[in-house]
């Protein structure tokens, strides 16, 4: 569960959608948010006993590198005291297949 934003790509200015797009900026490509993550039991059995559930919260920042590929890194902090005072996660995302002609003339 989390709250993640992502600034709106530059658009094309009205009247110039036959011109190739301007470069977006590094801004642009950089993702934001907030995370909590939770567990539902342990490694032995499945269910609610809070008394062994790990709990995180941390911050989650993601950039996109292409259209295709982006990476995401939160750093997670305990909410109980069964979890571990510290979490990195992190990883690597490829999108497969391509945006609908469609798709893209709605953007501009």
């Amino acid at each position: 569960m989390g709250i993640f934003l992502k600034p709106a790509m530059s658009r094309a200015m009205p009247g110039m959608a036959g011109m190739a797009s301007s470069p977006s900026t590094f801004m642009d490509r950089i993702g934001y948010g907030v995370e909590m993550i939770g567990a539902l039991g342990d490694g032995e059995r499945f269910g609610l006993d809070r008394s062994e559930q790990q709990h995180y919260i941390g911050p989650v920042f993601m950039v996109d590198f292409s259209p295709r590929w982006s990476v995401r890194v939160e750093p997670a902090f305990r909410l109980s005291k069964v979890s571990d005072p510290f979490m990195l996660r992190a990883g690597v995302s490829h999108t497969f297949g391509g945006r609908s002609k469609g798709a893209a003339r709605s953007q501009m």
